[in-house]
């Protein structure tokens, strides 16, 4: 497998405010990241997944990363997640949110049950950690919880990498 590209977030924004006598001018332009190289060391990795799911209201999307997950290619069975990402589609009219169960959860969040805050329509998540990314302990160590709140459906779309 020949898994490469890039993982990244750019900040571009313009601060620009006049007065009577000046105008003065912010800005920040920041972009930072990970060159993903294929292969099973440190800043690589050789498996990825993507899926968009529709959550019934009030349902949760459970993602076993060490589990049933399917790709174009076949199975995608992680031993070790390097990166994540979680976007709520711009048409949800409900909120998501994004957590690690209490019991058989993927620890990329401090502690069982911890979660992100409520995502809205168009928001997302993404977390990426190149080195030696967060082992899978298949059973115990495995799960990350999608949760829509009550009202509609809301469609996801989820993206993992790391090492088969």
């Amino acid at each position: 497998m020949a898994v490469t590209g890039r993982i990244g977030v750019g900040i571009d924004l313009r601060d620009a405010r006049q007065s009577d006598s000046e105008s003065v001018i912010a800005q920040i332009s920041k972009a930072f990241g990970w060159d993903v190289a294929a292969g099973v060391a440190a800043g690589q990795a050789n498996l990825i997944w993507q899926d968009t799911s529709t959550i019934l209201t009030a349902g949760v999307w459970s993602l076993d990363v060490a589990g049933t997950m399917t790709n174009q290619l076949g199975a995608a069975v992680f031993t070790v997640v390097k990166g994540i990402a979680i976007i709520a589609a711009d048409a949800n009219t409900t909120d998501v949110t994004v957590s690690r169960p209490a019991a058989n959860g993927l620890p990329f969040l401090a502690a069982g049950s911890d979660a992100l805050a409520p995502m809205g329509a168009g928001d997302g998540f993404a977390f990426w950690r190149k080195g030696a990314g967060i082992t899978v302990t298949a059973g115990t160590g495995d799960l990350i919880y999608v949760t829509n709140a009550a009202g509609a459906s809301a469609d996801v779309t989820a993206i993992l990498v790391g090492l088969s």
